[in-house]
């Protein structure tokens, strides 16, 4: 499991959403749905967090392998057919390991949480795997030390 944490202050987070690998991962082919998993688990073999951004207003340039340099991104797979509209007509949230995106997930415009999780993501925003033997709940707030979760 996966947490998107939004900082409260220097010592606290707030939990935006939970993840589940298999279901953020998905789509496309069992090989892409494993390369995109091999990637997460990757960029989490050396990091402790990936940085999340909006990427909305990038539109189809934002896909799993692309590279942000500071002004646009660049490369990647081509997205399927089938996801086009999906992508298009959400907003999109993204998570960089060293500049290169890892993770795309989406929040439907329409919903209530939409700008919320929009404004959130002006600030600072990261993806944390949660310890096994940890649980946390949407819209508490902890403290992470990028290995555990402490209560605050």
């Amino acid at each position: 499991m996966y947490a998107v944490l939004s900082k409260e202050n220097e010592l606290s987070w707030k939990v935006l959403m939970l993840l589940d690998k298999p279901s953020f991962a998905g789509g496309g082919t069992n090989s892409t749905l494993e390369h995109k998993i091999s990637m997460i688990d990757n960029a989490f073999a050396n990091n402790s967090f990936l940085i999340g951004m909006e990427t909305t207003s990038f539109g189809d340039t934002v896909r799993v392998g692309s590279i942000w340099d500071g002004v646009s991104f660049s490369g990647g797979p081509a997205k399927p057919e089938e996801y086009v509209d999906i992508w298009n007509d959400n907003k999109r949230f993204s998570f960089l390991s060293d500049n290169t995106v890892v993770l795309n997930t989406v929040v439907n415009n329409g919903s209530p949480s939409a700008e919320y999780i929009s404004d959130k993501f002006k600030e600072e925003v990261i993806l944390v795997q949660i310890p096994q033997d940890q649980g946390v709940s949407v819209g508490e707030i902890y403290g992470w030390d990028e290995s555990r979760f402490i209560e605050v």
